[in-house]
């Protein structure tokens, strides 16, 4: 997990399993971005053949990993402390047909998934959060449902 982001936002992307599963590749797959590490490739690759506007998601903050490889996202902790959630770093508020590209995005991505024999996870919500270092200040959610 990044501890301290260099980041002024963070979008939190809340499931219900252990997000260090999937947090790089569902990353890739609702941005287009991806880390030094290079998973979630194949997902950005998904995300640049479907989605037809590449001047996007250039505020994406690549944030130092305890690994020490640089990373757009992160696992993040829910409200009780469980790593079921996917934290993507931002330099400024993301636009909203961003916002909207995630969530369309998100609902597509089990069916990816499937395609590779993985197993389905739930999406619980999103949040634009505000980093007000040492603290967060939640400006926004949105329901999935339409």
């Amino acid at each position: 997990m990044v501890e301290n982001p260099n980041c002024s936002y963070i979008v939190l992307i809340s499931t219900n399993n252990y997000s260090g599963n999937f947090e790089r590749e569902l990353t890739a797959y609702v941005t287009g971005c991806y880390g030094e590490c290079e998973v979630g490739k194949r997902e950005a690759n998904d995300f640049l053949n479907n989605v037809e506007d590449d001047s996007l998601f250039t505020e994406i903050a690549y944030c130092i990993h305890d690994d020490t490889a640089s990373r757009p996202c992160s696992i993040w902790p829910n409200a009780d402390g469980i790593y079921n959630s996917v934290a993507i770093f931002f330099n400024d508020k993301p636009l909203p047909v961003e916002m909207a590209i995630i969530r369309d995005r998100l609902s597509t991505y089990n069916s990816f998934r499937a395609g590779q024999d993985k197993d389905p996870i739930s999406i619980n919500g999103i949040e634009l959060v505000k980093v007000n270092k040492p603290s967060y200040t939640s400006i926004g959610s949105w329901d999935l449902d339409r």
